[in-house]
């Protein structure tokens, strides 16, 4: 039998790194756009890349829980995951001065390989 937490461990790994791989081909792609275009995909990009990383350590370290602890843990993981894209983002378009279309490209591809990534088997 398989351990759970180490199992929701490998699938983090594997998302994050599908995350970063397909994060940097399409900033590379949009470099033909303009260097601006590409900083704001990338930036879209990691802000998902580092929630998941944010999220997978709250949610699959430690040892193993009651039922409630386990769901706690996921509660808490998935609003780190939030907030850190949040501020991400918010940094990249109000601070930076990114444009906003750009961010959320990265962002929907960034959600998109993470959903191709949890649905792989």
């Amino acid at each position: 039998m398989r351990n759970t937490t180490v199992a929701g461990q490998q699938l983090a790994l594997r998302t994050i790194a599908l995350q970063a791989v397909v994060i940097g081909v399409l900033s590379a792609f949009f470099l033909a756009v303009g260097m601006r275009q590409a900083a704001a995909v990338l930036l879209g990009g990691v802000a998902i890349v580092a929630s998941s990383w944010a999220a997978a350590r709250v949610t699959f370290t430690g040892r193993a829980q009651s039922a409630e602890g386990a769901l706690l843990r996921l509660i808490a993981g998935l609003l780190l995951k939030w907030f850190v894209v949040i501020a991400v983002l918010l940094l990249g378009t109000l601070l930076l001065g990114l444009l906003p279309l750009y961010v959320l490209i990265g962002l929907a591809v960034g959600l998109l390989a993470q959903f191709l990534a949890a649905m792989k088997r």
